[in-house]
């Protein structure tokens, strides 16, 4: 939830603050902070899958888990900074802007841009599937828990 409202203040930022005050629509330290915040939330939400899984499939190992929490977001954090400094190690002009007359962020076009997103596609639609995979089988658990309350009340 930080990371999203982050992110959001980030935009926000680039999108409403006058021309001549806002970071510069190359600012690297700005466009890097905004990645990362994206990133982490991203990984967040397949951070709080994992969570759920092993709150309600796996209950007696709840306490260990939470003693990795820290150390998982931590993981989460370093993984989507590799991810927003992944493109200027492809490519030194290969970077995010803000566009302020579509008000988007956008690539820089150059040779290795399609094969970045392709990848950062790849990413995000592996961290949906398991996020998808994790809650259906923690959602699975809690309809047999369900039934195993209501045959237990009869």
């Amino acid at each position: 939830m930080i990371c999203d409202i982050a992110k959001l203040f980030v935009t926000t930022a680039f999108a409403l603050i006058p021309d001549d005050l806002s970071p510069g629509p190359h600012s690297e330290i700005a466009i890097t902070v905004a990645e990362i915040f994206y990133f982490s939330s991203c990984l967040m939400h397949v951070l709080f899958a994992i969570h759920r899984l092993i709150f309600i499939v796996f209950p007696n190992r709840r306490d260990a888990w939470t003693s990795y929490t820290v150390h998982a977001i931590a993981v989460c954090v370093a993984f989507a900074s590799f991810k927003s400094f992944l493109p200027r190690w492809l490519d030194e002009n290969l970077y995010v802007y803000f566009n302020r007359e579509v008000m988007a962020w956008l690539f820089t076009k150059t040779p290795s841009t399609v094969t970045y997103m392709n990848f950062k596609m790849y990413l995000s639609y592996t961290e949906i599937v398991v996020v998808i995979i994790l809650d259906s089988i923690s959602f699975t658990r809690l309809h047999m828990l369900k039934a195993e309350v209501s045959v237990g009340q009869k």
